[in-house]
Order: structure tokens, then sequence, then C-alpha cells
């Protein structure tokens, strides 16, 4: 199931929403007790606009282990995209990301809730910390925008930047 999961990631950072949906169903099928699989699965159908589907989603993810660290990132990602709940979204990802401190894209995200929530300093620090983890994550735009808004330096291995 961990091949389909992961498979079902890479297709929706490719854009491919359905094909991404289609693998996250499978893992989840071949292990219904992954509150893992389970919020991945979640995380496609928020990205394809299934709001709905999503929070039954993420609530059977909870319900099967609410410390996961993808469940925690999951639920925060949602909450930090809405600017109205950027201080919940800080606790939640402040969680994630101390469940799973090597989680690059956790701490990139709490960078994001923490922005949204007009806690630049601590933005700041949580972007440096997620590009030391992970240091091409600079090449995703949304990364490389709000590293542009908080002035932290940020430049793919290789990229002479």
């Amino acid at each position: 199931p961990e091949t389909r999961s992961l498979l079902g990631e890479a297709l929706r950072e490719n854009g491919d929403l359905a094909g991404s949906l289609a693998e996250h169903e499978a893992a989840v099928a071949l292990d219904p007790g992954s509150a893992r699989y389970e919020a991945r699965r979640g995380r496609t159908l928020l990205a394809m606009g299934r709001k709905e589907e999503w929070a039954e989603s993420i609530a059977r993810a909870e319900s099967l282990d609410p410390g996961d660290p993808t469940v925690l990132m999951v639920k925060g990602i949602s909450l930090a995209s809405r600017k109205k709940t950027a201080t919940e979204a800080v606790a939640v990802l402040s969680a994630a990301v101390k469940a799973d401190p090597e989680s690059a894209e956790a701490a990139a995200w709490l960078a994001v809730a923490q922005s949204k929530a007009k806690k630049k300093a601590e933005a700041r620090a949580s972007l440096e910390a997620a590009l030391g983890l992970n240091p091409w994550l600079a090449k995703a735009s949304w990364v490389a925008d709000l590293a542009g808004e908080l002035g932290v330096e940020a430049a793919p291995p290789g990229t002479g930047k």
C-alpha cells in the first residue's frame, strides 16, 4: 500500500488528481486502518475541491490516529489555506512538525500559516528550517514566493543563485 500511496502523492504533485485519487483509494483498500493513507487520500480530495469528502476523510484519519504527522499536516494545510484559521493552522502544523521533525513539507506549511497569522519572524525560521531539511523545496513556486515575501534565501542546489 505504501507504494500505491506514494505514487498517488507523485501524481497529485504533477497535477493528475484523478490518478492520484485512484492510487490513494487503492492504498486505503489495502490497509483501511492506516491514518496516513486516509489523510493522503483526503489531501487529494481537497485539491479536487471535494471539501465534504475531504472533511469525512480527515475525520476518519483523525479517528484512526489523531497524532499521525501526515494527518496533522493535511489538516493544517487546509486550515492554512484560509486566513481566518491561520492561528489554528499554526497550532496543528506545529504539532505536525513536532511529531515529524524531519518533514520539510510540514515545516514549509507551518511557515505559510505563521506568515498568514502575521508571525513573520517565526515564519522565516520555519521556512529556513524547511529549506535546510530539503533545499529542493525552493523549486516549488509557492515556496519561492513565500521566501521572497519573508526575505529568505531560497535556491535549489546547483542553481548558482
